[in-house]
């Protein structure tokens, strides 16, 4: 695999913006910043490993890159009295070091180191300040928000309606008694009609 250097200037320093004008005491219009190196080499599997330097405030991505090219040796300058996040993540879980590879990983801002340990897993995520002098005043892992819960069940579907009550019936005697009746109604129509006498 063919190594390949990457360089980044985000920003200029005083120093430097004044070396580019004719009067030494003329005013500089850029802020201040502050040096931050990112080296990396990557293991066996630089396509699973990528890396972001992130603006705390804004949110806005200074600089961003996969692995995916080679070994990274990156210098930026980014502007001080602010605080960044960088992080890495390895989509395989397992960071760049060492199981499938000696990979190495070194991050410095103002001369502090915030990342050294290739061995993070799935993923690195620190977040540190730059001082108004350029020096990083802390350095502190950074915890992603709890994902959301998640949508409450359904509600259970409405129950059936109950059955229809039965229909009472009538005891056996009694409807003995009633066909015994009906019968005997019948039998005293016929003799007390008016052709009663011609049976």
């Amino acid at each position: 695999m063919i190594s390949r250097t990457a360089f980044a200037f985000a920003c200029l320093s005083l120093g430097l913006a004044s070396a580019l004008v004719d009067d030494a005491t003329a005013p500089s219009s850029l802020p201040p910043c502050a040096p931050v190196s990112i080296v990396i080499k990557p293991d066996n599997y630089p396509d699973e490993t990528s890396f972001e330097l992130k603006a705390k405030a804004s949110g806005e991505t200074i600089v961003s890159s996969a692995l995916s090219g080679g070994p990274v040796q990156m210098e930026i300058c980014v502007p001080a009295d602010a605080d960044y996040v960088f992080k890495m993540i390895d989509s395989a879980g397992d960071g760049i070091c060492c199981g499938f590879g000696q990979g190495d990983v070194l991050v410095k801002a103002g001369g502090t180191t915030i990342v050294e340990d290739a061995d993070f897993g799935a993923k690195v995520s620190m977040a540190f300040t730059i001082t108004p002098e350029g020096s990083v005043l802390e350095v502190t892992p950074t915890i992603d928000p709890p994902p959301p819960p998640p949508p409450p069940p359904p509600p259970p579907p409405p129950p059936p309606p109950p059955p229809p009550p039965p229909v009472p019936c009538m005891p056996v005697d009694m409807v003995i008694k009633v066909r015994l009746l009906a019968e005997a109604h019948l039998v005293g129509d016929e003799v007390s009609g008016p052709h009663a006498g011609w049976r």
